[in-house]
């Protein structure tokens, strides 16, 4: 908009907004990238990304599920709050060498924003799914299910168990009534011990016409919805939906979610794909085996109110009205998929991943879970030691509402544990359910006097083996770091130069493919084989099996919709020509008889 031709802009400079490419993404922010992980490392070492897990542990610890507290998930500054952390932790005595490595004036100010940019990704996402409500528009998303829920918090699964029932039920019930109609014997020949009359005669012709009308509806409109459907959820899509789908993706990549998660996951994935097209399918079954024309519109109608069952719930007014409980299970969602929980409780691979010896880590904590003791974490959160200066002021109001039997004060200053779902509120009172409660998942890591003694371990890079001299004396990195796209064998993380190339469709395409082969399966297979994951591990195994089906079926309903059409547009012509036939039969007195094939 910037007018070159008014003289009142001249020797003026407009304000340029730059836009970057990045493989086949066009039009990026430069807000939205963010340098490659391992080149971060090589300059600055693995040190940060031990704060980033210690972070993650202390805004978990800090945030509440508490509507109108100023530590509410909704109310909390999560970005600024981490910064705070950041500051603290760069500034410690102990963390001095790093200090000298972050300001070096070779880094300068790019470097250093490069780098904390990375580390404030996380939490910069956790702010954006709060306030973003366009882009996570948790409200008004018609793909959200009870499914969903239980995919994202893992509890809560008396609904999702009494729904999915229901979604069993119904369509079988269906089924078995029209088994046993006459026309649907004549393709079943049997139904329990008895024989039934083989040609019960043709469609009637309200009947075929609605059939025509019902199953032509499922080719021009359900058919693409459900190919839609299954892209936005399997694929990218750019809805509230498919976003928190990716987050449980890449969490079920890791193998780090928690059995109820995984059960829904896998739900609700499945039933909105797979399930849709097989029940489709059932009630095309009953459409061509159904005598009565209004009959077949309440059959299609009921099938369309069984699809969206599991989506009217999460509609209902008393149904997480402010969708508070998706909102919160998003962000815990991200430090699930940000916590290395098995690295925190495992020396040996602490040390792999933040490049630790193992002696010096061992003579620091001899314990063989490491960070993770229940015992150790709830005697730290109540230390004032481990406590910043506002902490130890609010953990002093809390000690002192408790000793005036302060109730206000208490629920001001004591975090409540909530749970959801009704089964496991029941049993919080009976028995010790520790770490179940919103935003407590990792409690068992609170062990800050710990961290105090790793926090500040893994060794820090020579900055005289990363930068050179150019020719005019200014450093650079070193040309070879400059140029590598792999360490130790391993690609970067950030760097694909061939999914760069490709469409989203192409590597939809791509997975699909992928999955059909089985390729998928043992991909998956990795991570819990090699965590010794049995149960994660047997459940892959069934859900590669059911995930194969499903996509065969995806592939099957467009096929066997056409096939249904043209059986019943054959069907009425060649009963009209055999009725020609009988007519002429009859008029000149001889009997003929005939057999209609495909639905009598």
């Amino acid at each position: 908009e910037w007018d070159w031709s008014d003289p009142a802009n001249e020797g003026k400079t407009p304000k340029w907004n730059f836009f970057y490419h990045a493989g086949n993404m066009r039009e990026i922010r430069a807000e939205e990238l963010r340098s490659p992980e391992q080149g971060l490392r090589l300059v600055f070492g693995t040190r940060p990304w031990l704060w980033q897990q210690w972070a993650c542990l202390k805004i978990e610890h800090v945030l509440r599920f508490q509507k109108g507290h100023q530590d509410d998930f909704a109310s909390k500054d999560v970005q600024k709050y981490a910064m705070e952390l950041w500051d603290q932790w760069l500034e410690h005595p102990l963390n001095i060498e790093f200090y000298e490595l972050f300001h070096d004036e070779r880094i300068g100010a790019f470097g250093r924003s490069e780098l904390v940019q990375h580390m404030m990704k996380p939490f910069k996402l956790m702010d954006t799914i709060l306030e973003d409500k366009e882009t996570w528009d948790f409200k008004d998303d018609p793909d959200i299910s009870v499914y969903t829920y239980l995919s994202v918090l893992g509890s809560g699964a008396l609904v999702p168990a009494i729904v999915f029932l229901l979604q069993m039920i119904i369509p079988i019930l269906l089924f078995l009534q029209t088994l046993k109609s006459e026309r649907d014997l004549e393709v079943f020949g049997y139904f329990g011990d008895e024989k039934f009359p083989p040609d019960p005669g043709p469609m009637p012709p309200l009947a075929q016409g609605m059939a025509i009308v019902v199953i032509t509806l499922y080719f021009v409109k359900v058919v693409p919805d459900t190919l839609t459907s299954f892209y936005n959820t399997v694929g990218q899509a750019d809805t509230c939906y498919s976003r928190i789908h990716s987050l449980r993706q890449r969490v079920w990549n890791f193998n780090r979610d928690r059995i109820g998660q995984m059960i829904g996951f896998k739900i609700d994935m499945h039933l909105n794909t797979a399930y849709v097209c097989a029940l489709y399918m059932i009630n095309i079954l009953i459409v061509i085996n159904t005598d009565d024309a209004f009959e077949i519109l309440l059959n299609a109608l009921a099938f369309e109110f069984i699809i969206e069952l599991d989506e009217l719930f999460p509609k209902s007014r008393w149904w997480d009205p402010d969708r508070r409980w998706i909102s919160a299970g998003s962000l815990e969602l991200v430090i699930q998929d940000l916590l290395d929980t098995r690295a925190l409780s495992s020396p040996e691979k602490f040390c792999k991943r933040f490049t630790i010896d193992k002696d010096i880590l061992r003579s620091r904590i001899p314990d063989p879970y490491l960070l993770k003791n229940k015992k150790a974490a709830l005697k730290d959160i109540q230390d004032p030691a481990y406590m910043s200066r506002d902490e130890r002021i609010k953990f002093r109001c809390k000690t002192l509402s408790h000793a005036l039997n302060n109730k206000n004060a208490i629920e001001e200053y004591e975090k409540p544990t909530i749970h959801i779902g009704i089964l496991i509120k029941i049993l919080s009172h009976f028995i010790d359910i520790d770490g179940m409660g919103m935003f407590e998942k990792h409690m068992h890591l609170y062990t800050w006097s710990r961290w105090d003694k790793v926090l500040y371990l893994p060794p820090v890079p020579d900055i005289e083996d990363i930068f050179e001299l150019n020719d005019d004396g200014v450093p650079i990195i070193k040309r070879e770091l400059a140029l590598m796209e792999s360490l130790n064998g391993k690609k970067f993380k950030n760097f694909y130069p061939i999914y760069s190339k490709q469409s989203e469709m192409k590597r939809f395409m791509i997975h699909f493919a992928e999955v059909i082969a089985f390729k998928d399966l043992f991909r998956n297979l990795k991570v819990p084989w090699k965590n010794r994951d049995i149960i994660g591990f047997c459940f892959r195994v069934f859900d590669g099996i059911v995930e194969w089906l499903a996509y065969i079926v995806q592939i099957a309903f467009p096929l066997y919709t056409v096939l249904c059409l043209f059986a019943i547009v054959v069907d009425i012509i060649t009963y009209g020509v055999a009725r020609e036939d009988e007519i002429e039969s009859n008029s000149s007195g001889v009997g003929v008889s005939f057999d209609v094939p495909f639905l009598g």
